[in-house]
């Protein structure tokens, strides 16, 4: 990964609306300046299974206790190889859907094809209406980067989604997935991947320092995660908060170049070992143990993001409402003059209300259980950052036990809540929440970091900070071998 070019998957779906400034190839097909549709027309269906990833090892035979445990509980099971590292799932579902499995915090998938779709590729130019159908399978590269304007989405599913106009340095692919989508992969060279996802991620207008920051741990995350959120595609990322936000040619990207060369190659070790440095918007105060939210790991912990030492039991309720009422001095706390501080005003504590019939809707919409009238959400278990890992939600109907911080935001909203750091209030017609941070609150606080490189931090400290008793060092590839340690 450190040699060759990383596949960046910037769309995948039905149909995408593109702009050509000038005429430019589209495989056997020259399309004309002009605004055009391009969407993929499914002919044949596709039969695939989806298995949740329950477990993962470098030796396969350290699953089979993970894999008898879930066959006990009735799940079938399936084992797959991916770039070196075997994973155990259990399903099969038709759909990747995590809120089909909330017994489980686990988000990802991967998929067993047991006959492809078949689908042609038709673009439609919206000012005639003319079409022409392209080849399954192209490359696109523009003479230059603005000659393609992509209209793409950014913050998909999530409450600030919008759409926005992207170019992209480097060939694009134009393929049909194996479920029938459209895809288009953007091929590009790591560290200028990494220079968008610094513009993209955060404004380029913050301090060097928390920009260095940020693009460590971008490229911490790139080596050690990336490879679980898309098992089985052929592509390595995609471009949004599923994995790491990735906007293409951004106005910043100069500045962004030059943090990338001033940290290139540097990469975040504990013990020798490559850490996996999630990061997360806002905090709230606290930061959460990866183990809580992501699965167990070498690497997990929890720190006060504020002056000072913070020695509160947030795992206790009383604690934590206390917590979110009369909240500690902390870096994310913000009141600025800048877009990005804003977050942190914003987010560091807020407050939304459910009315519980739309509840048992979206619950129902969302999972297929009707659970009757709500009367009482209650968490179940906290963890260090005061983020709920286990909810229950009781019903007139029936009770629902949800696991994992990403799949409760998304049980309670149409959405996704801001954080799962929570507590509820029942007032006889709402169930009022009074929240804290924006994120899953693993790793790095992004607005806590700009905070600290606008007091003087440098970048190193700043990493220190979010990640105890790690060092920075250059990322050692092994020749022979072709790969990252």
């Amino acid at each position: 990964m450190a040699t060759e070019k990383l596949k960046v998957c910037i769309f995948k779906g039905d149909k995408v609306k593109i702009e050509l400034r000038k005429p430019i190839k589209f495989g056997n097909q020259k399309l004309r300046a002009g605004v055009w549709e391009v969407r993929s027309e499914i002919l044949s269906s596709p039969h695939i299974d989806y298995f949740l990833v329950v477990g993962e090892s470098a030796e396969k035979d350290r699953l089979a206790s993970t894999i008898k445990e879930f066959e006990s509980r009735g799940y079938s099971s399936s084992v797959i190889k991916y770039k070196g590292i075997w994973f155990a799932g259990i399903g099969p579902f038709r759909v990747p859907d995590p809120l089909q499995i909330l017994s489980h915090h686990s988000v990802y998938f991967f998929p067993e094809v047991k006959r492809p779709a078949i689908a042609k590729v038709i673009a439609r130019n919206i000012s005639d209406g003319r079409t022409v159908q392209l080849a399954q399978h192209f490359y696109v590269s523009p003479g230059e980067p603005f000659d393609l304007i992509i209209y793409n989405k950014v913050g998909r599913g999530f409450h600030f989604e919008f759409e926005e106009r992207q170019s992209y340095e480097g060939e694009i692919e134009f393929t049909i997935g194996y479920d029938g989508k459209l895809l288009l992969i953007n091929h590009i060279e790591l560290e200028r991947y990494l220079a968008s996802v610094i513009s993209s991620e955060m404004l380029v207008s913050l301090p060097m320092e928390a920009l260095k920051a940020q693009a460590v741990v971008a490229r911490n995350w790139l080596l050690t995660a990336a490879i679980k959120h898309h098992i089985g595609e052929p592509f390595d990322v995609c471009n949004d908060d599923h994995c790491q936000e990735y906007r293409g040619i951004r106005d910043g990207n100069n500045i962004a170049r030059k943090v990338i060369d001033e940290t290139r190659g540097e990469a975040l070790y504990y013990k020798g070992k490559l850490v996996d440095t999630r990061f997360a918007k806002v905090c709230g105060g606290v930061t959460e143990e990866f183990n809580n939210v992501w699965g167990e790991t070498f690497y997990s912990c929890s720190i006060f993001d504020g002056p000072g030492t913070y020695n509160m039991d947030l795992q206790k309720e009383d604690n934590f409402r206390l917590w979110i009422e009369q909240p500690p001095p902390a870096y994310c706390n913000t009141q600025g003059d800048t877009e990005y501080f804003e977050y942190g005003r914003k987010y560091f504590r807020w407050y939304e209300t459910i009315d519980p019939y739309a509840l048992r809707e979206i619950i129902n919409n969302k999972t297929g259980i009707d659970i009757g009238y709500p009367v009482r959400v209650n968490p179940l278990r906290r963890g260090r950052s005061g983020r709920i890992l286990q909810l229950q939600i009781k019903g007139e109907k029936g009770t629902l036990d949800v696991t994992g911080e990403l799949k409760i935001r998304a049980i309670l909203s149409p959405t996704y809540l801001p954080s799962s750091a929570f507590y509820v209030k029942y007032n006889g017609q709402q169930f009022i929440l009074r929240g804290a941070g924006w994120g899953h609150g693993v790793g790095m606080c992004q607005v806590g970091a700009a905070k600290l490189a606008s007091i003087g931090w440098n970048y190193r400290q700043i990493l220190l900070h979010y990640y105890p008793n790690t060092e920075v060092r250059q990322i050692h590839v092994k020749k022979e071998e072709g790969c990252v340690s």
